[in-house]
C-alpha cells in the first residue's frame, strides 16, 4: 500500500469499524496516486487507523536480518522468529504491540502491531517476517473468524473469482514438480479442456487449473 488514493483511508476506517480485520506492512502510505509524498510522517493517511507512527526506515543489506520477539502471553506463537528486507523505527500511538526488533539499533521497537477501532482490528508489519512467523500469523487469524483454509501443497495457489453464484476456481502449480491436491466436494468442469474432475487431480509442473463447479 506504498500508494494511496483518494477515499481509501475512509473506505478502510469504515471496514475495520464495522468488525474488519485490516492488515498491511513496511513502506505503506508514502505516497498519493500522483506519486507525492504525504506531509506529516511515514504511513500517511493509515497512521490514524494503525495506531501507529513511523519515525524512520531502514531497507537491510541483502543478507541483513534482525529478530521478532513476541509479546508474552499470545498463544500458538513460538517466542522468536527470523525476518529480513526492512526495519522501521515505529511508534505506537493507540496501537498495542504484539512483538519488538530483537536486535541492533531497532531492538525495542515495536515491529507488530494491533489498533481496535470499532469492532474491528488493524494489523501493522514493520518488517518481513519469515514463512513461519506468517503461515502462524495467517492461522491466527483466519482461525478467530471461523474460516477453515484448504489444505494445499507448498508452492499451489488457489484463488476464487465470482459473481452472484458464478465461481471460477484457479489452481496454480509454482513448483517444478507435480503436485497432488484434493478437492472439495463435487464435480467439477476444467473450463481449459472441459475435463470434469471429482475427489482429486494432479497438476503438473507451473500447471494451471480453472475450474468450475458442476449443479447437482
Amino acid at each position: 500500500l506504498h500508494m494511496i488514493k483518494p477515499g481509501f483511508k475512509e473506505s478502510v476506517e469504515k471496514f475495520v469499524a464495522n468488525g474488519g480485520t485490516f492488515i498491511t506492512t513496511y513502506f505503506a502510505g508514502f505516497v498519493d496516486e500522483n506519486v507525492g509524498v504525504f506531509l506529516g510522517g511515514y504511513l500517511g493517511p493509515l497512521k490514524d487507523i494503525l495506531g501507529v507512527k513511523v519515525e524512520e526506515y531502514d531497507p537491510l543489506p541483502p543478507q541483513g536480518r534482525n529478530v521478532i520477539k513476541m509479546a508474552e502471553g499470545l498463544e500458538g506463537f513460538n517466542s522468536e522468529y527470523g525476518c529480513t528486507v526492512w526495519c522501521d523505527v515505529a511508534h505506537t500511538t493507540t496501537a498495542k504491540t504484539l512483538a519488538t526488533f530483537g536486535e541492533n539499533y531497532f531492538a525495542g521497537f515495536p515491529c507488530l502491531t494491533e489498533n481496535q477501532s470499532g469492532s474491528g482490528r488493524a494489523y501493522y508489519l514493520a518488517t518481513r517476517p519469515d514463512k513461519d512467523f506468517m503461515k502462524t500469523f495467517a492461522q491466527k487469524l483466519l482461525s478467530e473468524q471461523g474460516i477453515k483454509p484448504m489444505q494445499l501443497p507448498e508452492e499451489v495457489e488457489f484463488a476464487r473469482r465470482s459473481k452472484g453464484n458464478i465461481a471460477f476456481d484457479f489452481y496454480l502449480n509454482h513448483g517444478e514438480t507435480s503436485k497432488e491436491i484434493t478437492l472439495p466436494e463435487g464435480r467439477y468442469k476444467d473450463i481449459l479442456t472441459g475435463d470434469i474432475h471429482e475427489g482429486a487431480l494432479t497438476l503438473a509442473k507451473y500447471g494451471v487449473f480453472i475450474l468450475k463447479k458442476q449443479s447437482e
